[in-house]
């Protein structure tokens, strides 16, 4: 049985990475667009994040449904999983990380995947543990000066990943609770309480991968879900809804979508024109074109999907 709600917020996270992707392909963004800015906190910074905790809510269901699976069967399909992920990283590493098999936001949601699997069958008190662990070994690495430098490689590279693992464990937490029918205001609660304690001793910065870049982004992520919670209760269904739910039950095609369709013509164009990224386009011919992207995408798809239907159609007539 699908979350309505859950696939609602894994939409949003893919629209919102889709329009940020391409956008910052196409112009300098104006200020309340801005992000990716060394010791500061913009409302696009939190994209990725959101991306990972629905990815973490996915993996919980992923799990759920192979529980009855023999050990080798079930790591079977982890591998194929992380495979998945992996190959899709390989395709598209010139338009992201620029280093085969490089850190890009596909290959770091299949690193962190894997501890996450491994702790996903703790109790709810064993994952907290484990989350504010990755964050309090972040503040004593930085107290005494050992931190990697994140800044030579796309996303801090692979030294910055483990970093990112309390996003995705929160929203394996979260996608729990919300199985067992349980509400997930106390995750919000500790989060916010996290949150304040990690800005008091340092920034929300993402380039630095900062607890408190971390804990406030898991904050925005569950107190967005609540939301979506409390829409959908009142809310009718429409053709936007459906259409974001949609993209939300497979976020990977729409990534590779997005590459395929948008982000590698804009960055051919660029190699034989400008010879540089953004292209200089005006930002609100930017900004519509990036939103123009996510219905187009959604066509795409469901084109996709009708031609392989009219192919297996055809070779069940034959």
């Amino acid at each position: 049985m699908r979350v309505r709600t859950i696939d609602l917020f894994r939409g949003i996270a893919i629209t919102l990475m889709i329009f940020f992707t391409v956008l910052v392909r196409l112009t300098d963004q104006p200020g309340f667009l801005r992000h990716n800015v060394p010791f500061s906190f913009h409302i696009g910074d939190v994209v990725l994040p959101l991306f990972i905790f629905a990815s973490g809510m996915s993996l919980f269901f992923f799990r759920k449904k192979r529980e009855g699976k023999k050990r080798f069967d079930y790591a079977v399909d982890v591998a194929e999983r992380l495979g998945k992920l992996a190959l899709v990283s390989f395709f598209i590493f010139p338009f992201t990380s620029g280093e085969p098999l490089g850190m890009d936001e596909v290959m770091l949601i299949a690193v962190i995947s894997i501890p996450s699997l491994l702790i996903a069958g703790f109790s709810e008190q064993a994952m907290l543990a484990t989350a504010f662990l990755v964050l309090a070994g972040y503040s004593a690495l930085d107290a005494f000066k050992m931190l990697p430098d994140f800044s030579a490689h796309y996303l801090g590279g692979y030294a910055a990943a483990v970093f990112y693992l309390p996003l995705m464990v929160f929203g394996m937490m979260a996608a729990k609770r919300i199985d067992n029918g349980k509400s997930i205001i106390p995750l919000a609660i500790i989060s916010l309480i996290g949150s304040f304690i990690f800005l008091w001793t340092g920034p929300a910065d993402k380039m630095a991968a900062t607890p408190a870049f971390m804990m406030v982004s898991i904050s925005i992520c569950l107190l967005l879900y609540m939301m979506l919670e409390f829409f959908m209760a009142r809310a009718k269904p429409n053709a936007m809804h459906d259409a974001i739910e949609r993209m939300g039950r497979d976020p990977i095609r729409y990534w590779v979508l997005m590459f395929a369709l948008a982000v590698a013509p804009v960055t051919f164009y660029a190699a034989f024109t400008t010879d540089s990224l953004p292209i200089g386009l005006p930002w609100p011919i930017s900004v519509a074109l990036a939103l123009s992207c996510i219905p187009a995408l959604c066509l795409a798809s469901i084109a996709i999907d009708r031609l392989a239907s009219l192919k297996f159609l055809g070779i069940l007539k034959r």
